[in-house]
């Protein structure tokens, strides 16, 4: 969750920093009036839905290039085609805007546009990108790195359990326990979407809204009606034998266990 808010922050400030500065660069003589006024907010509104086309490419690179498979292609695949994304998006809005123009203000801002607004256009693309990558790097390193400590209620009192220890999450009547390497069960005062954020991308994967569960904790994985999977893991004695990985996840689990057994 922290991790999704920081990247909203992001977005927001990377919306108003390509706004401002797109603004800034291409109009000269900038006044505080109508005119300009509506320039800035089309503007606005241009630059937040190319950010919305450019985020909707990149879930489309996670599931068929994740980062972890092929870091290389990965990178170049997302540079150009997200370089492209980014140009042919803002493009388009500006030619569908361009009746809009002619008929508030009699006049267009297509004049220039391929001189010099498009090569703007193309270093802010590449800007955004590499904020992207530096941000995604961070956050893989920060959850890969930094060692995770959880609290466990035990009555009036509390007991710290590390990462190292557990070996899967699961939610039971609204209640989130985690499971250590002795069998102990902990309650833990979080979500499973909270802890997926938390915990080693690397070790960890929520298999479905139950559970989450560590790659060495595993012990059988067998193929289920509908292209779903399901895993048998040393905690079976703690929860039911066999744990169903939703359809919408086992794509990302093949990838994800295939790589982490590298």
């Amino acid at each position: 969750m922290k991790n999704r808010q920081n990247w909203l922050l992001i977005k927001i400030g990377g919306i108003a920093f390509t706004s401002l500065a797109i603004f800034y660069l291409t109009y000269s003589g900038i006044k505080a009036d109508l005119i300009h006024g509506y320039y800035l907010l089309t503007l606005i509104l241009q630059v937040m839905i190319t950010w919305e086309g450019f985020l909707l490419f990149l879930q489309y690179l996670d599931k068929k290039i994740h980062w972890n498979d092929a870091l290389i292609k990965r990178l170049l695949y997302q540079i150009i085609g997200g370089t492209f994304v980014v140009l042919f998006v803002f493009t388009v809005i500006q030619f569908m805007i361009y009746p809009i123009d002619k008929f508030i203000l009699s006049r267009h801002r297509l004049h220039g546009y391929w001189d010099f607004d498009i090569i703007i256009c193309f270093l802010l693309a590449i800007i955004i990108q590499l904020i992207y990558v530096i941000y995604y790097f961070y956050i893989h390193w920060a959850n890969n790195n930094i060692r995770k400590e959880f609290i466990s209620r035990i009555g009036n009192r509390q007991k710290v359990i590390l990462e190292d220890e557990i070996l899967c999450f699961y939610t039971e009547n609204k209640t989130v326990f985690a499971i250590t390497e002795n069998k102990d069960k902990h309650i833990l005062d979080l979500s499973l979407e909270k802890i997926i954020d938390e915990v080693n991308s690397l070790d960890f994967f929520k298999a479905n809204r139950q559970y989450i569960v560590r790659k060495s904790c595993i012990k059988e994985i067998n193929k289920e009606p509908n292209n779903r999977l399901s895993i048998i893991t040393e905690c079976e004695s703690l929860i039911p034998e066999s744990i169903i990985i939703s359809r919408k996840n086992t794509p990302t689990f093949r990838k994800w266990f295939h790589h982490t057994q590298k």
